[in-house]
């Protein structure tokens, strides 16, 4: 049985309980079947890894994953405020549409796209205006997740690479040598995000790491 702080191998399919549309699998197959895949993604589609506890899925399955059993198959209904949280109509912002012609976009109701680096919804259209939706597509929306625990991961390694990739967003090769383990980086991190993630990996997994690129430099700024 599972509990917080296990590292995790999980299958899952993310549905609006609403309309009953899948926006997100680790199946290629239902991927693939409800138009999530497009061509060379395939690596997109595959059983993530997590601590449970830890903020790495949203609130509400990260919650339900408490107490579940490996290899047991579940359907967990989340509400709107546990997933995505609530609808706030103080995001729903008037833009001039020459903001999106000079990116060479032009807006159309029912348009989602990446504003700023956030997801946002075209609601209207008028003249020289153009009523943006900040929120997230799914909030306000109940989402069933179908999930299926596959292993609990005991490797220290895939424990650090899954902290790695979750928090900073990189892959990492692990060496775990008798008197200390190095975490090798393609990029640079900050000193900061390489304290509190030396932090979290020996809450976590209890070791201490040192951080590294792959061009072997230790000092990160």
């Amino acid at each position: 049985m599972i509990t917080k702080n296990d590292f995790v191998e999980l299958d899952f399919t993310a549905i609006v309980k609403e309309t009953n549309i899948v926006f997100d699998t680790s199946d290629l197959q239902i991927a693939k079947k409800n138009g999530l895949f497009q061509e060379g993604e395939e690596e997109k589609f595959k059983p993530i890894k997590l601590c449970i506890g830890q903020g790495m899925v949203i609130k509400g399955l990260d919650k339900a994953l408490e107490g579940k059993e490996i290899g047991k198959e579940y359907e967990i209904d989340i509400p709107s405020k546990e997933a995505f949280g609530e609808r706030n109509p103080n995001l729903i912002k008037i833009v001039s549409i020459n903001s999106f012609r000079e990116k060479g976009v032009e807006p159309t109701p029912g348009l989602v796209l990446a504003l700023d680096n956030v997801l946002v919804r075209i609601a209207a259209v008028s003249g020289g205006r153009v009523i943006v939706d900040f929120n997230n597509p799914l909030s306000g929306k109940e989402v069933i997740y179908k999930i299926k625990i596959r292993k609990k991961i005991e490797n220290n390694k895939e424990k650090i690479y899954s902290l790695c990739n979750f928090f900073i967003g990189q892959e990492a090769d692990i060496e775990i040598k008798e008197n200390k383990t190095e975490v090798l980086l393609k990029d640079k991190i900050s000193q900061a995000v390489e304290k509190e993630l030396k932090k979290k990996i020996k809450e976590l997994v209890g070791i201490e790491v040192e951080f590294k690129n792959i061009r072997g430099k230790n000092n990160f700024s």
